[in-house]
């Protein structure tokens, strides 16, 4: 199986740093010319089936992707959504940082009515077995976020999921990976400045 994994367009929320986690945010100008270039980028790609978060932000990408593989089927998943980032959705990023617990508990951190960093890894982890399982020998597209590439990219390297959020994962990267063997391997990384 192969994996291209897409982040959605900047949203007015990441301009304002914001954590939208779980909430839908809405595409900027910006973002929305860089999901249909993401979608130009991919137009050549053999894609079997499409994979999307269902927050609005990803949808809308997922929609300028899908533009150019008409026949391609769509599943809206839940279970490709941002991490929830429980009490801190919808504040500032330097809110939930500055957090007590934060530094101290590290990727095990979870905000009151949220989920941790290594909940998120684990949560992606059974999605991509589940895919594995159902289609080994197909491309598939997951439209998401960066909390999906971060866990991604932990699980393809073994890098702990606190380590992985330090990269800079830009809006409409791509990361394309495969997976042998129950073993993920990255072969394209355009995802992290």
């Amino acid at each position: 199986m192969k994996l291209i994994i897409v982040r959605h367009g900047e949203t007015e929320e990441n301009i304002k740093r914001m954590l939208v986690g779980h909430m839908h945010g809405h595409l900027s100008t910006k973002g929305k010319r860089q999901a249909k270039e993401v979608g130009l980028i991919l137009q050549d790609y053999d894609i079997d089936r499409i994979y999307s978060s269902d927050l609005k932000r990803a949808v809308d990408t997922t929609n300028a992707i899908a533009k150019h593989h008409k026949k391609v089927p769509i599943t809206y998943s839940r279970a490709l959504r941002e991490q929830n980032y429980g009490i801190f959705q919808g504040k500032s990023l330097h809110e939930m940082l500055t957090d007590p617990d934060y530094l101290r508990l590290r990727g095990n951190f979870r905000p009151t009515g949220g989920e941790s960093l290594n909940q998120l890894r684990a949560r992606v982890h059974k999605f991509i077995k589940n895919l594995a399982k159902l289609y080994p020998n197909d491309v598939i597209l997951i439209s998401a976020h960066a909390g999906i590439a971060y866990s991604i990219f932990s699980l393809c390297s073994g890098v702990p999921m606190w380590d992985a959020v330090k990269l800079k994962a830009r809006n409409t990267g791509v990361i394309v990976v495969e997976m042998k063997r129950n073993r993920l391997k990255i072969l394209k990384d355009d995802m992290f400045e």
